[in-house]
């Protein structure tokens, strides 16, 4: 095209001449090469040449953009206009009778809002005919103008950058002060060209309600966490400074940005790094000096904007007054959330510069100031915090952590399915104590179990997993024990196990014996394995029978234990109820930790009871 002709003129050097015109164009040719020689007097330099071009491609886009406003073909080619998140979709629960079923299950159940924070919505997603129809149409027209209007823009932004540092003192995390106010003035360009980059990108108008409020009243402002547009508005939007990952910080065509917006860079491998980071966080909430407010984002990493995870305790530590604002993508036809099971950087830019146009609102919430207690208690500052903003973006709350995208990862490594792995590791690690390694042994027994790589269980390849090794009839006696064991597990009732389903009940079968809490769910769903209700009562002697399965009889069958269960008074008709199994295991939990081991065999590396970290 054209415009790409001019737009490359300034990097390639100029364009062989055209041939002559024809005579009957002669006239009109010479009053051409009049104007030509004009332009190219006035675009003699070549860094001219890129503002020219810069301007006459952004007022195209601002033109398309007024026109876009009353006239949208993104909204008028779909049927239905902007998808906004439906909140009550993701408070559906999963079926489950829970009347008797073991509590923990029942509770992973009954309180999970199986909402995966770690997903885009496009995932795994065949494109519409639509879409690509748009996407053949302006990956050559679109696109290229965008892109070369980016780099125009960060290449001025940068440029504006280096003359304000000139000669200035160590800025970033070591920065003693921030920069002196008229260096602040000669950078002030950058905000609109972070905005213009914005508008580039799609977002041609953003929906903000609310303001900014005051470094006086909020030093530190916290946001939810979906793509890299958020420090991108608010870096066109305040005067604000960031914590960010020093790889990003570090890149040789961001320093300079990162130094004029005060950036704080943590490596997060680094224990060190961590701390210096929180002093630094801690110092410039609190310091007299004109820094500008420190926005954080507390969640870590990026969600698809569904759920709000676990908060650090870095932004709530110092105990000052935050500004919460949250952002919302409504889209219908390209996700721009930024997640593990999702585009990359690459294919997201080029999602996003492909698009007619994008949307986000912005809401700036009124600063939160602790109470005494949350200024104590940087924990239950954070809760209450992310639940403000949860009910501001009317999504659920989860115990998602860093962990569930290492699990991710895992998963991915082992060729499994990436969202298959997110277990919510914050609250597995409050119930059962457990550490991120130990979940990754159960994954990698799951992995072994699912021969398809499909991230489920069948319930015959449960049963042959479970009974791998065994011989054909010791296999067809425990059958029946394992398919009752499979059913209960099975807790949304698909006729499948997926692996949190499968990571659950190992935990609960494996802290017989290590975790007192969780001895009666384990006892329950022992006998319901043995009787299927706690309401039903078995004989004596078929109780026994089961106890000593094929495997276990050398284990059980002449053991103090066993000897107590043959003088165990039954009830009249020769039967033990629940309440009778529950005392006799309570007393003897060798023979339950035995009997679970032949239904749901468990990890001798698996640790339970290692202390979590506080923030997960």
């Amino acid at each position: 095209p054209t415009s790409i002709r001019i737009a490359m003129l300034p990097f390639f050097g100029r364009p062989p001449p055209p041939p002559p015109p024809p005579a009957e164009l002669l006239p009109f040719s010479e009053a051409a090469l009049v104007v030509a020689s004009a332009v190219d007097a006035v675009l003699g330099s070549r860094l001219l040449s890129v503002a020219f071009t810069t301007v006459v491609l952004l007022c195209s886009l601002t033109a398309s953009a007024a026109l876009s406003r009353r006239w949208d073909p993104e909204l008028f080619l779909s049927k239905n206009t902007l998808a906004h998140y439906d909140a009550g979709a993701a408070h559906r629960r999963k079926r489950l009778y829970v009347a008797d079923r073991p509590s923990s299950l029942a509770s992973k159940a009954s309180n999970d809002a199986k909402v995966n924070p770690f997903v885009s919505s496009g995932f795994g997603k065949r494109l519409s005919l639509y879409n690509r129809a748009k996407l053949a149409v302006t990956r050559v027209t679109l696109f290229p103008v965008r892109v070369v209007c980016i780099l125009a823009l960060v290449s001025l932004a940068w440029l504006v950058a280096n003359v304000a540092l000139l000669g200035a003192p160590q800025t970033g995390s070591a920065a003693a002060r921030p920069l002196a106010r008229w260096r602040r003035a000669l950078a002030s360009p950058v905000r609109p060209l972070m905005r213009a980059v914005l508008f580039c990108f799609g977002f041609h108008h953003v929906t903000v309600r609310g303001r900014p409020a005051s470094r006086s009243r909020a030093p530190i402002v916290v946001c939810n966490h979906v793509s890299f547009i958020e420090p991108l508005f608010l870096a066109s939007w305040m005067d604000v400074s960031f914590v960010a990952a020093a790889e990003n910080a570090n890149r040789w065509w961001l320093r300079r940005l990162s130094q004029v917006y005060h950036v704080v860079g943590v490596d997060r491998k680094s224990p060190s790094s961590r701390a210096d980071v929180a002093q630094a966080i801690a110092y410039r909430a609190t310091a007299k000096e004109p820094w500008p407010p420190l926005c954080l984002f507390p969640e870590a990493t990026t969600t698809n904007g569904r759920a709000l995870i676990q908060f650090k305790l870095g932004a709530f530590t110092p105990g000052v007054p935050v500004q919460p604002v949250v952002f919302h993508y409504p889209h219908r036809h390209f996700d721009p959330s930024w997640t593990e099971a999702g585009p990359s950087l690459a294919p997201l830019c080029q999602g996003l510069l492909c698009q007619f146009a994008n949307y986000v609102e912005v809401k700036f919430l009124p600063p939160y100031v602790p109470s005494p207690d949350e200024r104590a208690d940087p924990a239950l500052f954070a809760a209450n915090v992310r639940n403000l903003m949860a009910t501001a973006l009317g999504v659920p709350v989860t115990g998602h952590t860093l962990d569930d995208v290492a699990l991710q990862q895992e998963a991915a490594r082992l060729r499994m399915p990436a969202d298959g792995a997110v277990v919510e590791m914050r609250k597995l690690a409050e119930i059962f104590q457990v550490d991120r390694d130990s979940v990754k042994a159960v994954l990698a027994r799951f992995a072994r179990m699912d021969k398809g790589r499909t991230g489920h269980l069948s319930m015959d390849a449960w049963v042959a997993a479970v009974c791998d090794g065994d011989d054909a009839e010791t296999a067809e006696a425990r059958r029946p024990q394992l398919e009752a064991a499979f059913r209960l597990l099975d807790v949304d009732e698909t006729g499948t196990l997926d692996f949190r389903e499968y990571l659950l009940g190992t935990l609960l079968m494996n802290s017989v014996g290590k975790d007192a809490r969780h001895a009666e769910d384990a006892i329950r769903f022992s006998w319901q394995v043995l009787a299927g209700s706690t309401a039903q009562a078995m004989a004596k002697d078929q109780v026994r029978r089961l106890l000593c399965l094929p495997g276990n009889e050398q284990e059980l069958s002449h053991t103090p234990a066993m000897e107590r269960l043959d003088a165990l008074e039954a009830d009249k008709d020769g039967r033990i109820s629940y309440a009778d199994f529950r005392a006799f295991t309570a007393k003897h939990p060798e023979v339950l930790e035995a009997f679970t081991q032949r239904v749901l065999p468990a990890r001798d590396d698996l640790q339970l009871g290692v202390a979590a970290g506080k923030n997960g």
